[in-house]
């Protein structure tokens, strides 16, 4: 990481948030699918910064209580694991039940970073770089746990963090308009 500005500090992921990566293998079958359920949150429902679920992917009762640990909280910032690098979203209130998919890991942040600057952070050029560099996989690109906490974090303070968060949001608005 370059120089940083007076105040911030550089850290890494690891020390400002936990991972949880979405069930993989046996823990969800296909019957557990439902239309109308649960929406389950894979790296395709992730677009623009935004969840957008898709109802034909969500489970049952069930499944949900089963997969009760994968589930998303206000606050966390989903994110895709394979495929396209950078693409996450802070989950809203509305979403807080929702289960993170097999291609996603849930990124919860502590009180020393908020959500949307860590999505931010995340989805920036240099994260995305730096995560396609150290991605495993020729057919679909992987991320492991490893990586991802190893990852570089610069760190302003809170007021700060807000600060560029907000900026950032006006300016996206902007291009998108």
């Amino acid at each position: 990481m370059s120089e940083i500005p007076q105040g911030w500090h550089s850290t890494t992921l690891a020390a400002v948030a936990q991972l949880k990566t979405g069930p993989f293998g046996s823990a969800l079958h296909k019957s557990d699918y439902v239309a109308g359920g649960t929406p389950l949150i894979n790296p395709s429902h992730i677009k623009h910064g935004e969840l957008q679920p898709d109802d034909a992917i969500s489970i049952d009762a069930n499944a949900l209580q089963r997969l009760s640990e994968y589930q998303l909280q206000a606050g966390d910032v989903v994110m895709g694991r394979r495929g396209e690098m950078g693409r996450c979203a802070v989950v809203p209130a509305r979403a807080a039940g929702w289960v993170c998919g097999t291609g996603s890991v849930i990124v919860r942040p502590s009180s020393a970073i908020l959500p949307n600057y860590l999505q931010r952070m995340l989805s920036s050029p240099g994260a995305v770089e730096r995560l396609n560099g150290e991605s495993v996989g020729s057919t679909m690109v992987n991320l492991n746990q490893g990586v991802l906490l190893g990852l570089p974090i610069a760190l302003p303070p809170l007021m700060e963090q807000q600060r560029i968060a907000d900026k950032l949001d006006t300016v996206t608005a902007r291009v998108d308009a």
